[in-house]
């Protein structure tokens, strides 16, 4: 009988993680994120959901990024843009703006406002996209400007890749339900042979 609890305890603890898992499936994703020119580099996960003003648009909402190859390496702290999708300047009476969008197409992609992070320095590091060279092709910078001192500089144009994080696929997420569904079955008629 304890052994019967036990399974249907699991049981359930495998169902509730499933359902939370299909949150990824109902507008939220997870995306791996890698930028480098040969000398900087900047890599995380940026977690997003669908954007309800732009068509096929998600908004990221939370972000983990690290930075290396120049003084601002390290970790970086992701600014969340509170007016996203609408593009918003880093600071008072600025021209740099973000927006904290991305097109999760079959070529993700940032918008060209992107996303803005800052590092332990108080240094703003926006990740963007620009696309003002000859051939329209899509080049993928990093600008860091420095409140303090008002300086301000951008990286060499660079390789970006945006991927998506593993989620569980839908046929395995009804595998498991099926699977679970079983179990609970066989635990009601182990229990109604029991009773009898």
């Amino acid at each position: 009988m304890h052994t019967m609890r036990r399974l249907a305890l699991l049981a359930l603890a495998a169902l509730v993680a499933i359902l939370s898992s299909g949150e990824a499936l109902a507008g939220s994703l997870t995306y791996q994120f890698a930028f480098s020119d040969g000398t900087i580099s900047v890599s995380g996960t940026l977690d997003a959901t669908l954007n309800t003003v732009n068509t096929g648009e998600y908004t990221v909402n939370s972000a983990t990024a690290n930075l290396s190859g120049n003084s601002d390496s390290g970790t970086l702290k992701f600014n969340p843009n509170p007016d996203a999708p609408k593009a918003d300047p880093f600071y008072q009476n600025s021209n740099d703006y973000y927006d904290d969008q991305l097109f999760p197409a079959d070529n993700p992609s940032l918008t060209n406002s992107g996303l803005l992070f800052t590092s332990s320095n108080g240094t703003y590091i926006n990740i963007y996209y620009n696309t003002t060279n000859t051939n329209l092709t899509i080049d993928y910078f990093v600008y860091f400007y420095d409140p303090n001192s008002l300086q301000s500089s951008f990286s060499n144009a660079g390789s970006f890749s945006l991927s998506p994080a593993s989620v569980p696929e839908p046929s395995a997420l009804l595998l498991a339900a099926t699977a679970l569904s079983a179990i609970a079955a066989a635990a009601r008629r182990r229990r109604s042979r029991m009773g009898r």
